[in-house]
This record gives C-alpha cells, structure tokens and sequence, in this order.
C-alpha cells in the first residue's frame, strides 16, 4: 500500500528486478482490492473488491506486458458478498464464494451463476 493511498492496491512484482507496478486503484469508498487470480493465458486477472457492507468481483484486462487494459469490469453474480475467485483450466469459468456457498459461472459472458454442491 502506497502512503497517499488509504484502501488496498493490487501490485505486480517483478521476481527478477523487485519493480513493483500498480495494477488496481480502489474507489475511496472502497476498503481495498483483495484474492487476484490470473486467468489461465494470463490476459485476465479476476480479484474481489471490497467495500465496507459487500465486496464485488471484478475483472481487469491485461496485456501482453501485464499493464492494465481499462478499467475493471464488476462481474455480475446477483450475490452481495464474492469473494476468492479462481479460473477453470480451459479459462471460461470462475468457481468463487459467496455467502457459505460456492458457485460457478461464465467468467466474460452474461449468465447466472450456479450454486455448487
């Protein structure tokens, strides 16, 4: 976290040199950005984004160099608070908690999500 910043950031560390570039910049009606997980090509990382009362799921485009393509997406689940998403192998699906429940869905695509058992 950044001293003029308050509420939590998303950062990518470069292992070789120790260079820290922002990813996310919360709204600051936000508590911060939490649980990042990289799609499975790498163009896209999903991450909670939580806020005082509910947190949201949100995804970020990335390009080739891992910089930040726009502004995060909210992903539309229809819960109040999603949290610790993570990517299917082949990319099209997210599996995340809500609530005390686990559900899946289409990661990009409009859809409802479906409760695991």
């Amino acid at each position: 976290m950044e001293a003029e910043q308050r509420n939590a950031a998303l950062f990518l560390v470069s292992i070789q040199t120790g260079q820290k570039r922002r990813l996310t910049t919360p709204p600051n009606d936000a508590a911060g950005d939490t649980t990042p997980a990289f799609s499975p090509n790498g163009h896209t990382l999903i991450f909670s984004r939580d806020y005082f009362d509910h947190s949201d799921l949100c995804l970020l485009g990335l390009n080739e160099d891992y910089e930040p393509q726009g502004i995060p997406k909210k992903v539309e689940t229809g819960n109040v608070n999603d949290i610790g998403a993570a990517w299917t192998a082949d990319g099209r699906e997210i599996v995340f908690s809500s609530g005390e429940a686990l559900w899946r869905m289409e990661a990009t695509g409009p859809g409802k999500p479906v409760r695991l058992a």
